[in-house]
């Protein structure tokens, strides 16, 4: 019996390597899909996040510009959004 308690224990121990593996391999690839694969195309990504968010924060301040205090409206005043992008 021993001998097929040891060959079940390696079978298992396989079968749980095998599924983290394919667990790790899943998660590096959404991983860089969200992330970026390398710098490069990390750094680009947060580009396009911001280019998004500074054009939410424009829209929302031409919508009412009394959104903010008027002492921080040069924020939007002194550029318009596509100087900023």
């Amino acid at each position: 019996m021993q001998i097929e308690d040891k060959e079940a224990h390696h079978w298992l121990v396989d079968l749980i390597q095998a599924n983290w593996d394919q667990y790790l391999s899943l998660w590096y690839r959404c991983n860089g899909m969200v992330h970026g694969i390398d710098y490069v195309e990390a750094r680009h990504k947060e580009l396009q996040t911001l280019r998004q968010k500074v054009t939410q924060e424009y829209g929302l301040y031409e919508a009412d510009p009394f959104i903010i205090l008027r002492a921080q409206s040069h924020l939007f005043d002194r550029k318009s959004l596509s100087q900023c992008l």
